[in-house]
């Protein structure tokens, strides 16, 4: 599927937990909701004044949330249904570069041009907490799956580890250069990093040590993820392609590998993100040539 209607570049794209649609975002300020098996364009959310950097779901679906920059600066919660917005987080002193919710949907991170990762009550707009350590703008920032750490990317060339509860910080993974994107694996052992030295590596999220170099790209990696069942990463990168990776763990010694087993070609510009979709049979990827696009995986 192609899904065409955004008037600008599409720098985000994510499936809701069952499957069956998709959320984007563009630079046209708006995000935009998808039927994911038709391509069909449902809703488009209008209500931010300068470019959405990012938009994903909560955990149940029935609220979007999205992040933005400019002079807007914002994050706004919107509701799948009525399609209406119900919260706003007082801005952020620069650009909030991406927001998440957690996995029980009480939480929401943002990660912004302004150095800090903070928490928020989604439903409030009430800032929980401050995360400060990056020397340079965080470029976005996940939960692990037990909601119990917060994993955020940044300028600065590292990937730090933070603790929700306290808000410290737990552990720092170092890069040759930017890093722009960082997620956990699903049962929270792994971390991969995008790296701008056009490699994916995944570590260990108990020690912080390299465990694997993901090498193929001909350009910079702008976004990795594992697949629901961990046995695959999705790679977007600045060479307009995706690439999917087939990730081994040694049970002996585990040492883990990674394969390349596919590459996405059809984009005309740069590919922003790529995800799984919950059951790994497809991949949902956001480019700048104004599409995005479901692959069969």
């Amino acid at each position: 599927l192609v899904l065409r209607g955004h008037t600008a570049e599409v720098v985000s794209a994510q499936f809701r937990f069952d499957g069956k649609q998709i959320v984007t975002a563009s630079w046209d300020r708006s995000a935009r909701l998808w039927d994911a098996v038709t391509g069909a364009e449902q809703t488009v959310l209008h209500g931010h004044t300068f470019e959405v950097l990012n938009a994903s779901f909560s955990p149940d679906g029935a609220h979007v949330v999205t992040a933005s920059g400019g002079n807007d600066r914002t994050v706004r919660v919107w509701d799948t249904e009525s399609k209406g917005e119900v919260a706003t987080f007082a801005p952020h002193p620069k650009s909030v570069r991406s927001v998440r919710f957690s996995p029980d949907g009480k939480l929401a991170v943002t990660a912004s041009e302004d150095l800090s990762v903070r928490l928020w009550n989604p439903l409030t707009a009430e800032e929980v907490k401050v995360m400060n350590g990056h020397e340079k703008r965080v470029l976005t920032a996940v939960f692990s799956p037990d909601g119990k750490r917060v994993l955020s990317a940044s300028e600065d060339k590292t990937a730090r580890v933070w603790d929700v509860a306290s808000g410290r910080e737990l552990m720092k993974l170092t890069h040759p250069d930017i890093v722009r994107g960082a997620n956990f694996s699903p049962n929270g052992a792994l971390i991969v990093t995008a790296g701008w030295d056009k490699v994916a590596r995944i570590w260990s999220a108990t020690t912080g040590k390299e465990l694997a170099a993901l090498s193929g790209h001909t350009d910079s990696v702008l976004s990795a993820a594992f697949s629901d069942d961990g046995r695959f990463v999705v790679t977007a990168s600045v060479d307009d392609s995706a690439r999917i990776w087939s990730i081994g763990v040694d049970a002996a010694n585990g040492q883990v590998t990674g394969r390349e087993i596919r590459k996405l070609s059809g984009h005309t510009s740069l590919v922003r993100t790529a995800a799984f979709s919950p059951d790994g049979k497809q991949v949902v990827t956001a480019s700048d040539d104004l599409t995005a696009r479901v692959w069969d995986a």
